[in-house]
């Protein structure tokens, strides 16, 4: 079954029948990972004048989504004492690749870090997104009955950059003093405690970053964290571009002494060296380390994707990136690269759509919530209809079926609970559906199909 789930993840060709007649087993005494998160990263087109227009609404629709954690983004070069480059750029005066490395360009608040100057700190950008989209999303997921964790991700691709950009944030220490003036700056002005610190994004962007500096960063910072009376945040690493290197750079990290009590998750990204073996490694560190597994970034990640990422690499979170953006009306109706969860029309803002992908997406995010356990389900034809499971903390079950026949066909689902189920599908991406609630009595298995090829679930009323 682990073999057919991953072959779907690498392609939606189908090879197998027009129709598929799926019988799905579902086994509630085996259980594996507690979900965690459905994240997002703070990109939502917030310094774009016309943001206001469709705020609300994409709010509403990530809620809807099921998003229940945001990646909020910090840059390296909030610390610069000399200058304010994101504030240079919002006013015309600095584009291009100055912009562009100028955000990751550091300029020391000191030479000392105990004693921090914060004058020196330009938290423009950061400020811009908690107001712009921290803010609004947390109220909309809250209004859905849900709550909106934050993860601040610390970003510096400065090894994009020509030579002669000043970087200092690879001294432990400098770091960790970073990373207290962000977390002071957002309880002071927002009253905001970040849950979680994601050390560095993709550290093959930025150089000397490896799994021993980030096991020293993660034990320096954890320690001032503590100091300031912020102990409860914790760490989410080593966050690769490649999966294959995940699992060594963590056996780095955990080489450092004191390290594992502060780590939170093993995080991967999904864009170089992905296999069955990568995903194995990791959900092997999972179990030897006990420590939940994230997928938390690919653009043109999909459904099969994700339960790829659900059932081999064991993962706890997972996202695929961007919340959304306005586009010209050309590209808002033809072109989806895959890295947005909504598109807006530039040309009239009143309408948004989802991105290709989303609605496949939706059928496991909005269905699943925090808290919930994956649960043993095994298919039949797992080449044309994988199967995944899940328990609510309140219960309720969800079983999502990846139906791949060009034609759908008929599915049951033996293992159900007694009770009443919801099912909903998506076919061709954006073809949504619904059948009547089905009331299960005794071990009676629940009888239902799917029209085309596509993504159906049910789900515990």
């Amino acid at each position: 079954m682990l073999l057919a789930i991953a072959a779907g993840a690498a392609s939606l060709s189908c090879a197998g029948r027009a129709t598929v007649r799926a019988r799905i087993s579902v086994d509630t005494t085996r259980q594996y990972q507690r979900m965690e998160a459905w994240e997002v990263t703070s990109q939502a087109g917030q310094s774009w004048a016309g943001y206001g227009e469709f705020r609300d609404t994409m709010m509403a629709l990530a809620a809807d989504l099921g998003i229940n954690r945001l990646r909020l983004e910090v840059r390296s070069g909030a610390e610069h004492r000399g200058r304010d480059y994101w504030a240079e750029n919002k006013a015309g005066r600095l584009t291009g690749n100055a912009f562009r490395c100028g955000r990751y360009e550091t300029l020391n608040d000191n030479d000392d870090p105990r004693h921090t100057d914060m004058s020196a700190f330009r938290f423009t950008e950061l400020d811009e997104s908690v107001e712009g989209l921290v803010i609004p999303l947390r109220r909309a997921v809250e209004a859905r009955g849900g709550r909106l964790a934050i993860n601040v991700n610390y970003v510096s691709f400065i090894t994009q950059c020509p030579p002669g950009w000043r970087y200092d944030h690879r001294a432990p220490e400098e770091y960790a003093e970073f990373v207290v003036a962000v977390v002071r700056h957002l309880k002071t002005r927002y009253d905001i405690v970040p849950e979680y610190w994601e050390v560095i994004l993709e550290p093959e962007n930025t150089a000397d970053w490896n799994g021993t500096l980030i096991g020293q960063a993660i034990v320096a910072a954890a320690a001032r964290l503590a100091e300031a009376g912020f102990g409860g945040i914790r760490f989410i690493a080593p966050s690769t571009t490649s999966m294959a290197e995940a699992p060594a750079m963590w056996d780095a990290m955990l080489r450092v002494p004191g390290v594992r009590p502060h780590v939170a998750e093993l995080s991967y990204h999904r864009y170089r060296g992905v296999s069955l073996d990568a995903m194995r490694a990791i959900a092997l560190r999972s179990r030897r380390d006990s420590v939940p597994t994230a997928m938390l970034e690919k653009i043109g990640a999909d459904v099969d994707h994700l339960i790829g990422d659900l059932t081999v690499a064991q993962a706890s979170s997972w996202q695929q990136f961007a919340m959304g953006h306005a586009l010209p009306e050309s590209d808002f109706r033809s072109r989806d690269g895959g890295g947005l969860y909504f598109l807006v029309n530039e040309a009239d803002r009143r309408q948004i759509r989802p991105g290709v992908r989303t609605p496949g997406l939706r059928q496991v995010m909005h269905y699943v919530r925090r808290g919930a356990y994956r649960l043993e389900a095994s298919s039949n034809d797992a080449e044309n209809a994988p199967a995944i499971a899940f328990r609510n903390e309140d219960g309720g079950h969800v079983v999502v079926v990846r139906v791949k026949a060009p034609r759908g066909g008929d599915i049951e689902i033996a293992g159900l609970p007694a009770g009443r189920y919801g099912i909903t599908f998506v076919t061709g991406d954006t073809v949504t559906g619904a059948h009547a609630d089905v009331t299960l009595a005794g071990s009676a298995p629940l009888a239902t199909t799917i029209p085309g090829a596509g993504v159906l679930t049910v789900f515990a009323r």
